[in-house]
C-alpha cells in the first residue's frame, strides 16, 4: 500500500520523469479497479510494476473488503485490468495460502519474477 501511494506521489511530482526502475507489490491492499490511479503509479516507473496476488488471501478477501464496505476489490487477490503493459499481473495462488506467506516466500517470488 505504501509503495503504491509513494509511486502516485512521485508521478504527481514530475509526470515526465520516472523515479523508480521497477516495483513489486505483494498482496497489495489497494484497489485494483481504479485504472487512473494505476496509470499514475506506472508513470513513476521506468520499467515494470509487478502486481503479485493470491486469490487464497482471506485477509484481503474479507477484512480489506469489509473495511472498505465492499467498495474496493484489492489488487492482492486478483489482476488489475485495463492498465499499461508495464503492469504485470502475477498469480501466486499456488504458492501463497495466506496474507502472511509473502515474507517467508520472498525468495521464491523473486525467483519466479526473474529478479533474484
Amino acid at each position: 500500500r505504501v509503495v503504491f501511494f509513494a509511486l502516485q506521489a512521485l508521478a504527481a511530482k514530475d509526470p515526465v520523469k520516472p523515479f523508480v526502475n521497477n516495483a513489486i507489490l505483494m498482496g497489495g491492499a489497494v484497489g485494483r479497479t481504479d485504472t487512473e490511479a494505476w496509470g499514475s503509479a506506472t508513470s513513476a516507473v521506468s520499467g515494470d510494476i509487478y502486481n503479485c496476488y493470491s486469490n487464497r488471501d482471506l485477509v484481503l478477501r474479507f477484512l480489506y473488503q469489509a473495511a472498505n464496505l465492499g467498495r474496493s476489490k484489492p489488487a492482492g487477490i486478483g489482476p488489475v485490468k485495463g492498465c499499461p503493459e508495464s503492469l504485470k499481473n502475477m498469480d501466486f495462488s499456488d504458492l501463497i495460502e495466506s496474507h502472511n506467506d509473502w515474507k517467508p516466500n520472498l525468495a521464491h517470488v523473486l525467483t519466479r519474477l526473474g529478479v533474484a
